[in-house]
Parts: structure tokens; sequence; C-alpha cells
């Protein structure tokens, strides 16, 4: 994680978890707690009520091959902030 206080929810976790990445696996990758990771979605849903159905419809859609490239795209992201 980059180390500074930002107002919750941090956009990029949102967009994530829209894309269809679970919160375990952006938990890992952003190196966050799950429970740090699950308030800030929990924010993020409140003024959107697409945002769960969103959620699952990119999951159900996200191919192996589109996973990884997510993960690695935020791996690189998150080691450019740091």
């Amino acid at each position: 994680m980059d180390g500074l206080l930002r107002k919750a929810p941090y956009p990029e976790w949102a967009l994530t978890s829209r894309l269809g990445l679970d919160r375990d696996r952006i938990a890992a990758l952003v190196r966050a707690a799950p429970g740090t990771l699950a308030y800030h979605l929990g924010i993020a849903r409140r003024p959107d009520p697409e945002f769960e159905a969103a959620h699952l419809a990119a999951g159900a859609a996200l191919s192996p091959t589109t996973a990884a490239r997510m993960e690695e795209v935020i791996a690189w992201v998150t080691a450019q902030a740091g």
C-alpha cells in the first residue's frame, strides 16, 4: 500500500472489484487487510446500486488470462507508487 491516508473508497479498488476481481485477490495484490478492502468496497456500493451486479457479471466473464493480466497491471502500478 502507498502509506498515504486517502478518503474512502479508494477508486482503484472499487474499479478493480467492478471489473470482477474478488476482495481477497485485490487485498493480496495491494497488500491490504481484507477487512480494510471490505470497508472501502462497502462504501463504494452505497451510492451505486449496480455495483454488486457489475462485479458478479464481470467475474463470471473474466477469463484466467484476463485476470492474470489485471493482476500484472495492478502489481506494476503498486510498484510504481511505492
